[in-house]
């Protein structure tokens, strides 16, 4: 591999290793996963979980050359002797959130909106934020770009330019405030495009052939892609994390 090519410093690739082999981690699975009933997105054998919620996406156009570039990449990783570590998100689900509203089973293990009784079901959560939703001023488009790869299933977006970037900060922060939920990674959150989530850890020795593949995998079908134009932003609510169903598309009410 050319070094001058590699989208993974020395820094980046010793602290991705230790996510994948969970070297650092005292959790027996890599985030999100569990057994069945204990709140996770998938199980460690893979299976996905019943994890309902509502959240604020923008999904990526099936016809536009990034979704291919997702595509491409995933079918390769599928094809790699590294794909027995993944569960494998469904291409119709490919999406960047915007704003993470309540979810899990049980409901809230990501964050409680202020105002709401502890008992409150997710229909009424859903009712509630798409009525406001529906009014709230927003963009209707953000011009982003590929950063990269946070982990080896989950690509790194942010805006294409300064306008993009507060554009997207100033469309969390009215989200924010519309659905009461502070979380704690709000000045720290990295958008993202989800391909696939880590089930079991790796090895060491597994965690860098994998990095190495991820690396020529993304240069191959991501890398040249450019500004992508997402939007609008749906309000959407979903039963597991392979589809989203959109309730409403945010500002449709205004005029």
């Amino acid at each position: 591999m050319n070094n001058d090519s590699r989208i993974f410093s020395d820094e980046t690739a010793r602290a991705l290793r230790s996510l994948l082999s969970g070297e650092a981690s005292t959790r027996p699975f890599p985030s999100s996963i569990s057994e069945k009933g204990e709140g996770g997105k998938f199980t460690p054998a893979g299976e996905t979980l019943h994890h309902p919620g509502n959240t604020f996406i923008c999904h990526i156009d099936p016809s536009c050359e990034f979704f291919a570039g997702l595509l491409a990449y995933q079918n390769d990783l599928k094809a790699s002797r590294f794909a027995d570590f993944y569960a494998f998100l469904e291409p119709s689900s490919f999406h960047m959130t915007i704003f993470c509203g309540v979810s899990g089973d049980p409901l809230g293990v990501d964050g409680w909106p202020e105002g709401y009784p502890r008992e409150t079901d997710l229909e009424v959560f859903n009712r509630d934020f798409a009525r406001r939703a529906a009014q709230l001023s927003c963009p209707d488009r953000f011009t982003v770009a590929a950063q990269g790869l946070q982990k080896l299933g989950t690509v790194d977006m942010e805006g294409a330019g300064p306008h993009d970037r507060a554009a997207l900060r100033s469309a969390r922060t009215a989200l924010r405030a519309l659905t009461g939920l502070h979380r704690d990674d709000f000045d720290r959150y990295r958008f993202h495009a989800s391909l696939a989530y880590q089930h079991r850890w790796m090895t060491g020795a597994d965690a860098d052939a994998a990095i190495a593949l991820a690396n020529d995998l993304y240069q191959s079908h991501l890398a040249d892609t450019g500004e992508i134009v997402l939007g609008p932003i749906e309000f959407c609510t979903f039963d597991t994390m392979q589809r989203f169903d959109r309730i409403c598309i945010v500002g449709e009410g205004r005029g």
